[in-house]
C-alpha cells in the first residue's frame, strides 16, 4: 500500500528507500539492477528529481 503524500518543500532533502517484503532483496542478479537503476532514473527524470547517492 502507498504512503499518504508527503508535504514537499523547497531545497529539501528527501531518504529514499527499495526494499522488498519482509526486507527481501528486490534484485537478484545484474540484469535485476540493471533494470531497477534504468526504470528509478526514468522515474527521476519525469519528475525532475535528482539523486545524490
Amino acid at each position: 500500500m502507498p504512503h499518504a503524500a508527503i508535504n514537499e518543500f523547497d531545497d529539501a532533502l528527501y531518504l529514499v528507500m527499495a526494499r522488498g517484503n519482509r526486507l527481501e532483496a528486490i534484485v537478484f542478479n545484474d540484469s535485476d539492477r540493471k533494470l531497477f537503476t534504468e526504470t528509478f532514473a526514468e522515474a527521476c527524470e519525469m519528475t525532475g528529481r535528482e539523486v545524490f547517492a
